[in-house]
C-alpha cells in the first residue's frame, strides 16, 4: 500500500460534490460491487439540479449519516454512508473511494476509522455495532473490513456480513486513537 492521503469527512455536501458522485457511479469499476440500481447517476444528477444546495444535507442524510470523504484541500474523494441497521443500535457501513487514481492509498481504512469514531466515540451517538455487507468476489474490501476489526458474521447468497461491536473497537486501542485525535482536530 501505498502512503495514506490525509482525509477527513466532512457532513457539509454541496452541488459539486453530488455531481462528482454521480461521475463515479458512471464507472463500472466502482459500482461492480454495490447495490445501487442502474440509473444512480441519472437519479445524483437530478438531485444537483433541482435541490438548493442547503437541502442536499439534508436529503442525503434522510436514511442515517452520510459524509464526504475529501482530501484536506477539500477535494471530495468519496462518500460514507452510515445507515440505520434492522436490529437497535446498529448501523450499516457503506464505504465508496470514487477516485481511482487512489485506490490502495489508504484512503478506505482511514475513511472507515473516521466513521467508526463517529459511531462509537461521539457523546450523542448510541450505537453499539457497526455491519458491513459485502461482496463475496469484493476481496479488497474484506481485507480492509477485517484489517479494522470486523469480524465475519454470516453470508447469504453473493454476500457476507461483518460485524463490529463497540466493545471489539474500543479494546483495539490503536485503532481508535487516531480516531480520536481526528475528531478533536475536526472540533467535535
Amino acid at each position: 500500500m501505498k502512503k495514506a492521503a490525509s482525509i477527513f469527512l466532512r457532513s457539509e455536501i454541496t452541488k459539486q460534490d453530488v455531481l462528482r458522485m454521480s461521475g463515479w457511479m458512471k464507472n463500472p469499476d466502482v459500482t461492480r460491487f454495490l447495490n445501487e440500481h442502474a440509473a444512480i447517476s441519472g437519479a445524483l444528477c437530478t438531485l444537483a439540479e433541482t435541490t438548493p444546495e442547503p437541502i442536499l444535507a439534508m436529503r442525503l442524510n434522510a436514511n442515517g449519516r452520510f459524509f464526504i470523504v475529501s482530501l484536506h484541500s477539500g477535494e471530495p474523494i468519496g462518500y460514507v454512508s452510515l445507515r440505520p441497521a434492522r436490529e437497535e443500535g446498529t448501523r450499516e457501513i457503506v464505504v465508496v473511494i470514487g477516485e481511482e487514481s487512489l485506490w490502495g492509498h489508504g484512503c478506505g481504512a482511514r475513511a472507515i476509522r473516521l466513521a467508526l469514531g463517529e459511531c462509537f466515540l461521539r457523546r450523542d451517538a448510541r450505537i453499539n455495532r457497526v455491519v458491513a455487507t459485502i461482496h463475496r468476489e469484493h476481496t479488497r474490501s474484506i481485507r480492509l473490513f477485517t484489517h479494522a476489526g470486523f469480524s465475519r458474521a454470516e453470508g447469504v447468497g453473493e454476500c457476507l456480513r461483518f460485524v463490529l461491536s463497540r466493545e471489539a473497537f474500543l479494546s483495539r486501542g490503536q485503532s481508535a486513537q487516531p480516531t480520536r485525535q481526528a475528531l478533536c482536530e475536526a472540533g467535535r
